[in-house]
């Protein structure tokens, strides 16, 4: 009942955003649900604030290209949440059960996200381990690796988990096709 009241008082405006800058955002906060905040260079969508503490991710419905793959089903919508790996025009819509869908938000990226490798390190255990990928069909041997480590068991397509073994001194983590830099660790 508390969900249906906030939502029979809140009108919402289609935001249609000509978007020119790096950062920008939703301009009207009191006729939106859940508010983003664009980062044209990275590529992500970022939430800025919600009029509401129980906007499940599961009633939030993303058209276009974006990683939804880590909004958990049942996890609620939370300031600071991100959304990588954008590109194109995303719509946002807000489909809970009880109510006709809502067009919450529309963005429009420029360009491709470049590609990306996310990694954690240990220097206690003298790892690297691979939080995510992008493109996800990026594979190991896309990659040059520079530096003294085992990479023997890397091979396929890059997931979570991986782990780089025996890293000492600098790791370097190469796109061979760009000669992109997409990370760099050091295990001194």
């Amino acid at each position: 009942m508390k969900k249906q009241l906030l939502i029979v008082g809140i009108t919402l405006v289609l935001l249609a955003v000509g978007l020119s800058g790096c950062n920008e955002k939703s301009t009207d906060t009191a006729t939106t649900l859940v508010q983003f905040v664009k980062d044209d260079i990275a590529n992500t969508l970022t939430v800025d604030a919600t009029t509401s503490s129980d906007i499940l991710w599961s009633d939030i419905y993303f058209d276009g290209n974006c990683d939804t793959r880590g909004l958990g089903l049942g996890t609620y919508v939370v300031v600071g949440d991100v959304i990588p790996h954008c590109y194109g025009t995303i719509t946002i819509y807000y489909m809970p059960e009880e109510v006709k869908e809502i067009v919450l938000d529309v963005f429009e990226f420029s360009s491709e996200p470049r590609p990306s490798i996310a990694c954690v390190e240990d220097n206690s255990a003298r790892t690297l381990t691979v939080v995510s990928a992008f493109p996800y069909d990026l594979l190991w041997s896309d990659l040059n690796i520079i530096g003294s480590c085992d990479t023997s068991g890397l091979n396929g397509n890059i997931e979570a988990g991986d782990q780089i073994t025996n890293c000492s001194g600098n790791i370097i983590i190469v796109l061979i096709s760009t000669d992109l830099i997409l990370g760099n660790w050091d295990f001194t």
